[in-house]
């Protein structure tokens, strides 16, 4: 199922991040709810480069190249209308010293390794890199 009404939402806030900012709580409190998956993972694994606490301004340079890359990427997903193909993947879990002692750190880690290679990762929210591509070429028209 694809939103267009959220995924365009998602993509401001995106746009926001790597123009003015803002802050994490803004980002979190209005990020859409929605039933297109492509929204909740999107948003679960942007969740992993940033803290939740302290309220903080998000910008461009608060983030690697290899991010905003991502984001980039994000932005030009949510701005076509392609079905996010990718299984659900869990991204908000991160391996701590308890979990590394109940072993569900490493089970996450395997999990994640199985879960790259469902597409082309590399180009990931896209699953392939063809699409990719496709979409680079229609966003210059």
């Amino acid at each position: 199922m694809i939103d267009i009404q959220g995924r365009l939402k998602a993509r401001s806030l995106l746009e926001k991040i790597l123009g003015e900012g803002i802050s994490n709580y803004d980002l979190q409190d209005s990020w859409p709810e929605s039933g297109d998956p492509a929204i909740s993972a999107l948003l679960d694994a942007f969740d992993a480069y940033y803290d939740d606490f302290p309220e903080t301004q998000l910008t461009r340079s608060n983030f690697s190249s290899d991010v905003v890359q991502f984001m980039e990427r994000s932005i030009l997903f949510l701005s076509l209308v392609y079905e996010y193909e990718w299984p659900f993947f869990n991204f908000t879990f991160f391996p701590t010293f308890l979990s590394k002692l109940c072993r569900s750190g490493e089970k996450w880690r395997l999990e994640y390794e199985k879960f790259k290679q469902c597409g082309d990762f590399d180009v990931w929210p896209f699953f392939r890199e063809s699409d990719y591509e496709e979409a680079l070429k229609e966003s210059r028209l």
